[in-house]
C-alpha cells in the first residue's frame, strides 16, 4: 500500500513538473519572439527614418510592444527593455542611456496596457467608446518613452538643447503612429478568437473587392506606377475605399485594412514615390506621419460608430421580436383566459341546472317524502361536483405557487385503488360502461399521500368514462415493474391524436371531437393536476393512443416506499375520507356564526341546531357583539370578509370582550395557503373553507 501510494505521488510530482517545464519553455518561446520581432523591427525603423539616430517617424516597434503586453501580459514587458537597450546600445548610446531608452519603451507598453484594462477596454472594438479610450491611451501612453529616451539623450550630452524639441517630436509621432495603426490590427486578430461567422458568398465577394479597390488605389496615389498620375492623385482619395470598408466589413477587417495603407503608403513614400516625396524643405515625412494618423484616427472612430450602431440594430430587431413573441404569448394566454372563463362558466351551470330545477321542485310543496329525496340527492351529487372543480382549481394554483404540501406515508396500493375505484364507479355505471379491474396478489407499499393518489386514479378513470362512448369498456391493471409500482387506466374510447398526445397534459387544453367536448370535457385541470401530483411523488405519467377511435391508455409509474406496511388494525380501520366518530358522546356546543351573507350563515345554523347544537346569527360585527351580550358560545365562526371592519379586526374586539375566549374559526371562500397562515397569525385556532357540509362542522366542534 505504501509502495503504491508512493508511485502515486511520484507520478503527480512528474506530471506537474512536465506542466511547469512545458510552461516555462512556452515562456521562453514568446520572450525571445517579441525580443527578436522588437529588435529587428526598431533596427529596421532607425535605418529608414532616423531623427539624431534615435528617433524614427516610421516606428512600428511600438505598436508591437503595445499588443505583445496586452496579449502575453505584463511578464513580456522585459523582453522589450532588453531589445530596445540592444538597439540603442548598437548605436552608439551609453549602456546607461540604453537602459534608461529600454525601460521607458517598456513602461510605454506596460502603462499603456494597464490604462486599457482600467478603463475597460474592448479588444473587438464594437463599441464606439473602445476607439475613444484607445486613441486617447495611444497618445498619452507614448509621451512616456519619449520624454524618458530624449531627456536621457539631452544628459549624456548625445543630444544638443536644440535638437532635443525635434527629437521628442519625432519620437512621440513615430510611437503614436504605431500604436494607432499597428496596435489594433495585432489585438483584434491575436487577442479575440477568429470566429467562422456564416458569410455569404455575395458578402466574401464584396470583402474581396473592397481590398483590390483598396489597395490598387493606394498604389496609384504612393507608388506612382504611372509618370505625371502624382498630379492629379490626392492621397485623401484613399478615404473612398476606406468608407465603403467602414459602413460593410466590420472592424476586423478594417484594422488590417488601416494597416495595409499604412504599409503601402510608407514604403512608397521612403522610395521617393507619391504625393509626400516632392513636398520641399524636408517636412515630408512630418506631413505623411499626419496623414497616416488622420487615417488611423478618423476611421477608427468611423469603423466603431458603424459597429455600434449595427449592434444596437441588431439589440433592437431582437427586442422586436421578442416583444412580438411576448404579444403573441399575451394574446394566446388572453384567449386561452376567455376560453377558460367560457369553459368555467358552463362546468359551473351544468349541475347549478339541477340543482335549481330540484329546487324549484321542492319549493313548490306537493312532494312527498319519497319523491323529494331523488331530487336532494342530485342536489347534493352537483354541490359536491362543484367543489370538487372548485378544489382542483385551488390545488393547480397551489402546485403552482409551490405552495403545495402532500402528506406522506406507507400506503397500501390495493387500498388506495379500490378507494379510487368507488369513486368513479357512478360516472362509469351512469354511462353505462363495463369496468374491470386486475390487482397485484401481493399488495404493494408506496409511499405517498394516499389521497392525492387517489384524486389521479379518480381524474384518470372519470376521463375514461367521459370520453367513452355510452356502453364501452373500462379497465384498470396495477402491478409491481423494474420503477416501482404501475398504473395503467386503458378505454376504447374516442382515442388521442398524435399532436394531441404532447399537449395532453398541459392546464386547460381539452380535447375530443364536436359536440362531445362541449358536453363532458371539463375545464381541462383533471390531466395537468394529476401530472403535477404524481411528479411532485416523484412518478411520472404517460399517455398512449393509436389515434382517433382506438381508445387510449394512460400509464402511472409512481415510486414504492422502502419502510414495511403497516396496516391498521381493525379498530383502526376506516374510510379516510369520514373523520373519526369520536369514542365519546358527542358534547353540544353553543355557536355563534358571523357572516353578512344571511343565507349561508342560516344554513349553516340550520345544520348545527338539527345536529343538537345551539346556534345564532350575527350578519355584522355591531350585531354579533349585541348578541354575546346575552350568549356566551363555545365556538364563534368569523366571517373574514364582513362589512366595515374585517374578521381579523373583530376576533381581536371580541378577545378583550369575552374571558375566557371562545374557540375561532374563520370561515372564508379563500382557501390558499397563505389565507391559512394569515389566520393563524390573526389568532383563529381553526379554518374552513366554503361550502362547509356538516362533517366539516362536527369536526371543528369536537377539537374546541
Amino acid at each position: 500500500m505504501v509502495y503504491l501510494q508512493c508511485g502515486r505521488l511520484g507520478k503527480r510530482i512528474s506530471v506537474a513538473m512536465s506542466q511547469t517545464v512545458r510552461a516555462y519553455a512556452l515562456f521562453a518561446l514568446q520572450f525571445l519572439v517579441v525580443f527578436g520581432v522588437y529588435f529587428y523591427t526598431a533596427r529596421w525603423g532607425l535605418n529608414l527614418s532616423a531623427i539624431n539616430d534615435f528617433a524614427a517617424l516610421v516606428w512600428p516597434a511600438t505598436g508591437i510592444a503595445i499588443a505583445a503586453v496586452y496579449v502575453l501580459g505584463y511578464r513580456i514587458a522585459p523582453a522589450i527593455a532588453l531589445a530596445a537597450f540592444a538597439v540603442n546600445y548598437l548605436i552608439g548610446a551609453p549602456i546607461l542611456a540604453a537602459t534608461a531608452i529600454g525601460i521607458g519603451n517598456s513602461l510605454e507598453a506596460a502603462i499603456g496596457v494597464w490604462l486599457l484594462r482600467s478603463f475597460g477596454f474592448n479588444p473587438l472594438f464594437s463599441r464606439l467608446v473602445d476607439s475613444f479610450v484607445f486613441i486617447a491611451v495611444a497618445i498619452s501612453a507614448t509621451v512616456i518613452s519619449a520624454t524618458i529616451g530624449t531627456t536621457t539623450l539631452g544628459l549624456t550630452a548625445l543630444l544638443s538643447a536644440a535638437d532635443v524639441p525635434v527629437t521628442w517630436l519625432a519620437w512621440w509621432v513615430g510611437d503614436t503612429i504605431s500604436a494607432l495603426i499597428l496596435t489594433p490590427f495585432l489585438i483584434r486578430w491575436l487577442a479575440t478568437p477568429i470566429t467562422r461567422s456564416r458569410r455569404t458568398v455575395a458578402q466574401l465577394l464584396e470583402g474581396l473587392a473592397f481590398f483590390t479597390a483598396l489597395i490598387a488605389l493606394t498604389l496609384l496615389v504612393f507608388w506612382d506606377p504611372i509618370p505625371g498620375l502624382h498630379e492629379i492623385m490626392h492621397p485623401y482619395m484613399v478615404f473612398v475605399p476606406l468608407t465603403w470598408g467602414a459602413l460593410r466589413v466590420g472592424p476586423r477587417a478594417m484594422t488590417l485594412a488601416i494597416a495595409t495603407v499604412a504599409a503601402l503608403a510608407t514604403f512608397g513614400t521612403l522610395a521617393g514615390t507619391g504625393p509626400f516625396a516632392f513636398i520641399d524643405g524636408g517636412r515630408e515625412l512630418f506631413l505623411f506621419a499626419l496623414f497616416l494618423s488622420t487615417v488611423a484616427f478618423i476611421f477608427l472612430l468611423f469603423v466603431t460608430a458603424v459597429e455600434e450602431r449595427k449592434n444596437a440594430s441588431k439589440r433592437l430587431e431582437e427586442n422586436i421580436v421578442s416583444l412580438q413573441e411576448d404579444v403573441e404569448e399575451i394574446s394566446a394566454a388572453d384567449q386561452a383566459k376567455n376560453e377558460f372563463i367560457a369553459t368555467l362558466s358552463h362546468e359551473l351551470r351544468n349541475p347549478l341546472a339541477p340543482i335549481l330545477s330540484s329546487l324549484e321542485i321542492i319549493r313548490m310543496g306537493r312532494l312527498q317524502e319519497r319523491d323529494a329525496r331523488p331530487l336532494i340527492e342530485t342536489t347534493y351529487e352537483n354541490v359536491m361536483r362543484m367543489t370538487r372543480l372548485l378544489d382542483d382549481l385551488l390545488d393547480v394554483a397551489r402546485i403552482s405557487r409551490k405552495q403545495f404540501t402532500l402528506q406522506m406515508k406507507t400506503a397500501s396500493l390495493k387500498s388506495i385503488v379500490q378507494h379510487a375505484t368507488a369513486m368513479a364507479q357512478p360516472l362509469m355505471q351512469k354511462h353505462g360502461h363495463s369496468f374491470s379491474s386486475a390487482l397485484p396478489r401481493d399488495d404493494i407499499q408506496l409511499h405517498a399521500d394516499q389521497l392525492r393518489i387517489e384524486q389521479v386514479i379518480v381524474n384518470l378513470l372519470n376521463n375514461a368514462a367521459k370520453y367513452t362512448p355510452p356502453g364501452g369498456t373500462i379497465s384498470l391493471a396495477a402491478h409491481a415493474s423494474r420503477d416501482g409500482a404501475e398504473i395503467r387506466v386503458r378505454d376504447n374510447g374516442i382515442g388521442i391524436s398524435k399532436h394531441l398526445l404532447e399537449k395532453i397534459f398541459e392546464p386547460f387544453k381539452r380535447f375530443g371531437n364536436g359536440q362531445r367536448v362541449a358536453e363532458s370535457a371539463g375545464l381541462g385541470i383533471g390531466l395537468s393536476l394529476a401530472k403535477r401530483l404524481v411528479e411532485l411523488h416523484g412518478g411520472r405519467i404517460e399517455a398512449r393512443s393509436d389515434g382517433p377511435g382506438k381508445g387510449s391508455e394512460f400509464v402511472v409509474w409512481l415510486p414504492v416506499a422502502d419502510a414495511p406496511l403497516l396496516l391498521p388494525t381493525a379498530s383502526e380501520s376506516q374510510d379516510v375520507r369520514t373523520p373519526a366518530e369520536p369514542s365519546r358522546k358527542k358534547e353540544r356546543k353553543r355557536v355563534l356564526i358571523v357572516d353578512d351573507n344571511k343565507d349561508a350563515a342560516e344554513g349553516i345554523a340550520r345544520l348545527l341546531n338539527h345536529s343538537g347544537h345551539e346556534a345564532h346569527v350575527a350578519l355584522d360585527g355591531a350585531h354579533a357583539l349585541a348578541t354575546l351580550a346575552n350568549f356566551r358560545p363555545d365556538v364563534i365562526f368569523l366571517d373574514i370578509q364582513l362589512p366595515g371592519e374585517s374578521g381579523y379586526d373583530l376576533l381581536r374586539t371580541i378577545r378583550n370582550y369575552l374571558d375566557p375566549a371562545p374557540y375561532f374559526v374563520a370561515l372564508t371562500g379563500f382557501g390558499q395557503e397563505e389565507d391559512k397562515e394569515k389566520a393563524r397569525e390573526a389568532g383563529f385556532d381553526g379554518f374552513l373553507t366554503k361550502p362547509v357540509s356538516i362533517a366539516d362542522l362536527e369536526k371543528v366542534l369536537s377539537h374546541s
